[in-house]
């Protein structure tokens, strides 16, 4: 099933790399359109990922916490 054709020619070089990867790409990009059960976004997958981000206070924390086991161990 042909989705999408494109036939630009760019003289920025930026444009020709998107242009290029789009091109390239096109049938990933458009899979949402031929399979119902794939959503056009990735927002469920950003918010379900967001939950297990650990903020930069928190990561400190473990560093330190981590250390200071080691420290005993030796």
């Amino acid at each position: 099933m042909k989705i999408i054709s494109f036939s630009y020619s760019y003289q920025n070089p930026d444009c020709q790399r998107i242009s290029k990867h789009l091109l390239k790409h096109k049938e990933a990009i458009f899979t949402f359109l031929r399979e119902a059960n794939v959503e056009p976004t990735n927002n469920r997958s950003e918010r379900a990922l967001r939950q297990n981000v650990i903020s930069p206070e928190r990561s400190l924390l473990g560093i330190i916490h981590l250390l200071v086991l080691l420290f005993k161990l030796l």
